[in-house]
């Protein structure tokens, strides 16, 4: 059984707090860093930094 509550923060400014055995949390992540290959290609990026695509999902790269 679990031993430690985790809180609850609701939309409505409520808070609960519910024994559980396990948390999992969504976070996002960092952008990845192009490794040395992707630079060599010459790939295009789009100006969020991934690497572009055309509608087929080809690259830039020949």
């Amino acid at each position: 059984m679990a031993e430690h509550p985790a809180h609850l923060q609701l939309a409505g400014g409520g808070l609960r707090a519910r024994l559980v055995d396990l948390v999992l949390l969504a976070m996002g992540f960092v952008h990845v860093t192009h490794g040395k290959i992707i630079e060599e290609l010459g790939v295009e990026y789009d100006p969020r930094g991934n690497i572009r695509c055309n509608p087929d999902y080809s690259t830039s790269a020949r």
